[in-house]
């Protein structure tokens, strides 16, 4: 009994590593290719990974799960949302604006670009403090398959740009207005001299 008590388990235990590995990212070329100077404003970059953002799992990336799409732009120039992206001519490198209060549901932001057949990532950071405008580039993404002895070629035109977020937003103490600590200064003033009537 205990040993089918313990075979099930292990077998268990094999199909949800299997499937969490599944879902598992691919660097497409076994190695981080990505570098933040390709997304101004990032403070981090993991990538180029294989495949498409929009159809697999990001679970994991800079070590978050759960990321919720805020905009994309399914092309190289456009708007979606709170996302406008211009491509210069190429579409390999271009501007991007994230309109104001653009983050305000989410606490981390990370950017995803996408071309060819391999995507990277940028963590933006904290909504608070995460830039809203700057330059992108693809050159770090891979342009077309990977094969053994050729050279890895880079630099294809931008798919897609597409904002995530995570978390719940920072919050901010309010402070406590002026008039609040006048009033209890006021407060505590008639407290002792009401204290001194009665003694």
């Amino acid at each position: 009994m205990r040993l089918a008590i313990k075979a099930a388990a292990a077998t268990c235990a094999a199909i949800i590593l299997s499937a969490s590995m599944a879902s598992a990212l691919t660097l497409k070329t076994g190695s981080t290719t990505c570098s933040i100077s390709d997304l101004s404003g990032s403070t981090a970059c993991e990538g180029a990974y294989d495949g498409n953002d929009s159809n697999q799992s990001l679970n994991g990336i800079f070590g978050l799960d759960n990321w919720s799409e805020i905009a994309k732009v399914d092309a190289s120039s456009g708007t979606s949302g709170v996302l406008t992206t211009t491509a210069a001519s190429g579409a390999e490198t271009g501007t991007w604006t994230v309109s104001a209060g653009g983050y305000s549901a989410f606490g981390t932001i990370m950017a995803v670009l996408k071309g060819s057949d391999s995507f990277s990532a940028y963590l933006l950071g904290a909504s608070d403090t995460a830039a809203t405008s700057g330059t992108w580039s693809t050159a770090s993404l891979i342009n077309g398959q990977v094969k053994p002895g050729k050279p890895t070629k880079f630099g294809p035109g931008l798919s897609h740009f597409t904002l995530y977020g995570t978390g719940t937003p920072p919050t901010t103490v309010v402070p406590l207005p002026a008039g609040g600590v006048l009033l209890l200064t006021g407060l505590v003033g008639f407290g002792i001299a009401r204290r001194r009537k009665a003694a």
